[in-house]
Order: C-alpha cells, then sequence, then structure tokens
C-alpha cells in the first residue's frame, strides 16, 4: 500500500521546513557568536586605549614630580653650601683656622646637609615605588577588565550537531512516509506492500 502523494508532499515539505529551521538557527547562533566576540574585541581595544592614556599621564606627574624633586635638591644643597660657607668665615673671624669648636660645626652643617639630601632621596624613592605601583594597578585593572568583557562569550554552534539534526529529519521522514501502523498494531512498509 503506497500512501497518497499529498502525503508524502506534505512530509517532504515538514522535512523541507524543518532542515531549513536548523540550518537559519545554526547561522543565527553563529553571527551572534561572531557578534559578541566583536563586541568583546572592540570593549578590549577601548581598555586598552584608555590605559594607555593612564600612562601617559602617569609618565606626565612622574616627569613633574622628578622635576620638583630635582629642583628642591639642587635648592639643598645651595643653602648647604652658602650656610658652610658663611660657617667658615664666622669660625675664621672667632677661633681662627684650626679651631676644634669651628670644625666640629662644620661636621654638624655637612651631617645635616647630607641627612636632608639623604630625606630628599628616600621621599623621590618612595614617589617612583608609588608611581611604579599606580603602574601596575593600571595594568591589573585593565587586565580584569578584560576578563570580564570576554568571560560568559558563547562558543560556535556544532556543525556536527547540525549535520546529526539535518539527518535526523531525513530519517524521521523516511520513516514516517515508508512506514506506517496497521490497525492491529503492527508496523508495516509501505512500499513492499
Amino acid at each position: 500500500m503506497i500512501p497518497p502523494e499529498s502525503y508524502m508532499m506534505l512530509q517532504a515539505l515538514s522535512t523541507g521546513f524543518s532542515m531549513f529551521d536548523k540550518a537559519q538557527t545554526y547561522s543565527d547562533q553563529t553571527s551572534q557568536v561572531y557578534a559578541q566576540y566583536d563586541a568583546a574585541q572592540r570593549q578590549a581595544a577601548a581598555l586598552d586605549d584608555s590605559t594607555y592614556s593612564g600612562f601617559l599621564h602617569l609618565a606626565d606627574v612622574q616627569q613633574l614630580e622628578a622635576k620638583k624633586h630635582a629642583v628642591n635638591v639642587t635648592e639643598l644643597y645651595r643653602i648647604a653650601r652658602r650656610t658652610r660657607a658663611a660657617q667658615e668665615a664666622q669660625n675664621e673671624e672667632q677661633f681662627g683656622s684650626h679651631s676644634l669648636t669651628g670644625a666640629k660645626r662644620l661636621q654638624v652643617l655637612d651631617f645635616e646637609a647630607l641627612s636632608a639630601a639623604r630625606r630628599k632621596n628616600e621621599n623621590f624613592e618612595t614617589v617612583v615605588k608609588d608611581f611604579e605601583n599606580k603602574r601596575r594597578n593600571l595594568t591589573l585593572e585593565n587586565i580584569t577588565a578584560k576578563n570580564r568583557a570576554y568571560s560568559g562569550l558563547s562558543s560556535l554552534p556544532s556543525k556536527t550537531g547540525l549535520v546529526t539534526g539535518l539527518a535526523g529529519d531525513l530519517i524521521d521522514a523516511k520513516l514516517s512516509i515508508g512506514y506506517g501502523v496497521g490497525a492491529d498494531g503492527k508496523i508495516f512498509d509501505r512500499f513492499s506492500a
């Protein structure tokens, strides 16, 4: 008993629409995944630009800080030289060139000048370490933001799944057209009878 032609046409149309729907769904999912990756890459590029601008800003501020500290150290040395010269002149007037008191005062002045210069250098080193930490923090913030941008991205849909789904539709169509269930509940082949 061969099934009617209209039934076979209906099954063929149903199978065709199902296969078209699966192919279209696969195409839509693929496009969506590529759009997600594109958006994530654009966001990562914007984050890189922002981080680069942050690095440039830090470099400018660090240059200004270095200039400020350099001027202060130079000024400190100039004041120390002037104070030492004044003390040497005073020592010469009061005690003579070989006075122990005058020599001690000069040693104290030298020690204070060197201590002040050392503190200035230590302060500058602290500022430099602070800038290094700020650069490291900018880098870590960039990495964290990129991880957020790339997390949750979908993977491409499976081509194997598409092919398997299409093959399943064809098998279902063959089974529904080629086989039927009789009044007694038994399966029979429609084309062999």
